[in-house]
């Protein structure tokens, strides 16, 4: 009956690592989240708008920066929609780059084999 214990209490320490790296990585991805809603909720209660950031950049300006601003509940889905469009743009340029850099490599050691492949 002795010998059960201190097996026990190996088991529940090879479990308790990984449970408790598990709840670790899930407690740190929710109190982010958990905060910035209860920052979010926080303001909607006391001036009943919905901070909102959006990308924004002066004119003559060509740096760009984010902007808060309070705005009504109502117009967040339509922000929402333009600065989705805005973000769209800049990844498909993104993309455009990494595709050209990606067939330049491709070229490069397509030359690289046939050269090497001749000698």
């Amino acid at each position: 009956m002795n010998d059960r214990v201190p097996l026990l209490s190996v088991i529940y320490n090879v479990f308790a690592v990984p449970f408790n790296f598990f709840m670790g990585f899930v407690v740190g991805l929710l109190a982010p989240v958990a905060a910035i809603a209860a920052v979010v909720a926080g303001v909607r209660l006391l001036t009943g708008k919905v901070p909102f950031l959006s990308l924004g950049q002066g004119e003559g300006e060509e740096e760009r920066h984010l902007a808060l601003e309070l705005v009504d509940p109502d117009r967040v889905g339509d922000l929402f929609a333009v600065e989705r469009k805005k973000v769209e743009v800049e990844l498909g340029g993104l993309q455009a780059e990494i595709r050209s850099i990606i067939e330049e490599s491709r070229a490069k050691a397509q030359e690289a084999e046939g050269v090497t492949t001749e000698a």
